[in-house]
């Protein structure tokens, strides 16, 4: 009999359970199955020098509040980027925006997180609790949720609007959001080298 997890994953695939005869033992093929969709994401693009981040250490979450006349916190401009001494900017500058220059357009101060107070269980508390805080836009906190907890969404994103137009995939969900069948779709394009095509 399959497990609750290897009948989602047989149905995911479209294929029927009464012809599918796996060649490794269901709890070994569950496993795999899990490590598939678990895999956590461990490089990045830096938003701000289009570099590869390498590591979470390597990693910051930049972004910039300030206070209305009213007392409400508005954040803004939240970004992923290379920590200072990883930066490949380096020895003569960085990937952070310029404080002083952005405190004097309107006032905001910056506020900062190691990559690493974003990851597991423990990260996905933390991006919640700045969403119901308003401590950034809401668009851009889910983007950067995504980013870092959805298994081949970073490596794929650059790539979802011309997998769209190529016909890679056909979307069913509100722009920006995909299915795991569809990430996997634009990855496997990707590699094949229909990015480049």
């Amino acid at each position: 009999m399959l497990t609750g997890c290897t009948a989602r994953s047989a149905k995911l695939y479209g294929t029927t359970l009464s012809r599918w005869k796996p060649d490794i033992p269901l709890s070994s093929l569950d496993q795999l199955l899990r490590n598939i969709y678990t895999r956590a994401t461990m490089s990045w693009t830096c938003d701000s020098c289009g570099e590869e981040i390498q590591t979470a250490d390597q990693g910051y979450v930049e972004w910039f509040t300030r206070t209305d006349g009213q007392g409400h916190r508005i954040g803004r401009d939240l970004r992923l980027v290379h920590h200072a001494p990883a930066s490949p900017r380096q020895p003569d500058a960085n990937c952070y925006r310029d404080e002083a220059h952005e405190r004097r357009q309107d006032g905001s101060a910056v506020r900062t997180y190691p990559l690493r107070q974003f990851l597991g269980h423990d990260g996905l508390m933390l991006l919640f609790s700045m969403l119901s805080e308003d401590e950034a836009p809401k668009v851009e906190l889910l983007e950067l949720a995504k980013r870092i907890h959805i298994p081949g969404y970073e490596e794929a994103r650059p790539h979802f609007r011309t997998a769209m137009d190529e016909g890679v995939f056909a979307p069913n969900m509100p722009d920006g959001y995909y299915w795991q069948q569809q990430i996997r779709a634009v990855l496997e394009w990707v590699r094949a080298g229909g990015a480049n095509d």
